[in-house]
């Protein structure tokens, strides 16, 4: 794939992504926003859908369907230039320009092939290399994402730092309690259990090795009850997958920042992964006793923010609502467990569906490029060919203004009593005017043998017309 053809597949699917994502994204945020009712668990799907579901939709609708029912909104040329090297031939002229000096009845006359349409200006290859909107929403797009993948890896550097000095935990009251909680659970896989002493809260992290990392003054402040429902808190977020999920989340705030409610999806998710945990901790270890955990983590927060790193979920991090948070605990309201989930799998692969066949995008319509394809050359005027014969229209016009005025000098100097100094100053002028022609003569002749071999072919690949050459007499 050439790397027009690559501009040409990312600015149409960045088009197409820019179209779903905000059709979904707004459907979901107006879904959860109007239907107050609706269960936490089915707005965490409907927001976690909308998330893929543009990357999904988007792909498939460019690489499979021809034509949605919504339409294109615009049209995105690809140019399939084949390998190797395009040739243009010159196709047979049928008539003869001639270019000839009207002042000099011994100049030279020429014939060249020249172009007369608009094809060369609508090329492939003149498109291709100009600079388009395809490319400038590409080099946007990238630019856009590389400053907010620096500025996110900059945010989090501080606390990766402090995660590669954390010390494992293995003895005393910690694991063992963390032991029970995760056979309580039926969290069938091992978590790692670490500490720092300049954590300010306990988060978990790690998609295939998961870990939880709690403050040193957890371990003497706390007490066991609150110990115990920090640990219960981070641990529904590993029993949940929110790592991974903030984790993807996050990715794709970086990838595309130009899409404003990617941002307002991936709070949403942030915090119904928060209220979730909650309520696992407080099935575990008690509901008051989960508040009380959360009262206190906020005092320690209360100091300074930690930036998370993508893929890392806080206890009382920043936008953790946990006021809310609080209340609802206080309140008992725990939202159900969603215990069947089959029927999620055609719910989503209808809605993903419709989305492809159904929401406008960007069409990709290909443009083929034939190697050594005949192009007449009246049907480029902005070729080459076109342009020399211009140059030599010109040039001849030029010698004939030149020839004349020369002529009308010389006639005036004739007239009266001329100046030395004059008569010496036409004499140079006549000798580079000869000068000049010589040049010329050479270029011609030089432009004929170039001429020739190529209308030699192209006469035998089409056996009609005449042979054009550049011809003239010579003074």
């Amino acid at each position: 794939m050439n790397p027009e053809t690559l501009l040409s597949w990312m600015a149409a699917w960045l088009l197409t992504f820019a179209v779903h994502s905000s059709v979904l994204l707004a459907g979901a945020w107006l879904l959860t926003k109007s239907w107050h009712r609706l269960a936490e668990t089915y707005r965490e799907l409907a927001w976690k859908l909308a998330l893929l579901g543009a990357l999904v939709s988007a792909s498939c609708q460019l690489a499979l369907v021809a034509e949605p029912l919504a339409g294109h909104l615009t049209q995105v040329a690809r140019f399939e230039i084949p390998a190797g090297r395009s040739e243009l031939s010159l196709a047979p002229i049928e008539s003869e320009r001639v270019l000839q000096s009207h002042s000099r009845p011994d100049s030279r006359e020429s014939t060249l092939p020249f172009p007369t349409t608009e094809q060369a200006q609508k090329s492939p290859q003149a498109v291709a290399t100009s600079v388009t909107w395809e490319t400038l929403s590409v080099l946007f797009a990238a630019l856009t994402a590389c400053i907010a993948c620096l500025h996110g890896f900059i945010r989090s550097l501080p606390t990766w730092w402090l995660l590669r000095r954390r010390q494992p935990i293995r003895d005393g009251a910690a694991p063992a309690m963390l032991g029970r909680l995760t056979a309580k659970a039926g969290y069938w896989r091992a978590v790692r259990l670490s500490s720092h002493s300049e954590m300010q809260t306990a988060i978990a992290f790690g998609v295939f090795r998961p870990e939880i990392c709690l403050p040193d003054r957890a371990l003497t402040e706390l007490g066991e009850q609150g110990l115990e429902s920090m640990l219960a808190h981070e641990l529904g977020h590993l029993m949940r997958r929110d790592p991974l999920w903030l984790r993807i989340s996050g990715c794709m705030v970086v990838l595309f920042p130009w899409q404003p409610l990617l941002r307002k999806a991936r709070r949403e998710l942030q915090l119904l992964a928060e209220y979730r945990s909650d309520a696992i901790a407080a099935e575990l270890t008690g509901s008051l006793n989960t508040a009380r955990c959360l009262l206190e983590v906020a005092g320690w927060m209360a100091a300074g923010r930690q930036a998370l790193p993508l893929g890392v979920t806080g206890m009382a991090g920043q936008g953790s609502a946990l006021r809310q948070r609080v209340e609802r605990l206080l309140k008992k309201d725990r939202p159900g467990v969603l215990r069947h989930r089959l029927w999620l799998l055609p719910l989503s692969t209808a809605v993903l569906t419709a989305a492809t066949t159904l929401l406008p995008g960007a069409e990709l319509q290909e443009v083929e490029v034939q190697a050594k394809a005949p192009v007449t050359v009246r049907d480029a005027e902005a070729s080459a060919l076109d342009l020399l014969g211009k140059l030599i229209e010109q040039m001849q016009t030029e010698f004939e203004e030149l020839h004349l005025e020369v002529d009308l000098l010389r006639a005036e100097l004739a007239s009266d009593s001329p100046d030395q100094e004059l008569l010496a100053m036409l004499a140079q002028l006549d000798a580079k005017l000869a000068s000049l022609e010589r040049h010329r003569d050479l270029f011609l002749g030089v432009m004929d043998e170039w001429l020739e071999p190529r209308v030699a072919e192209s006469r035998a690949d089409s056996n009609e017309g005449t042979e054009p050459q550049l011809r003239g007499d010579r003074k």
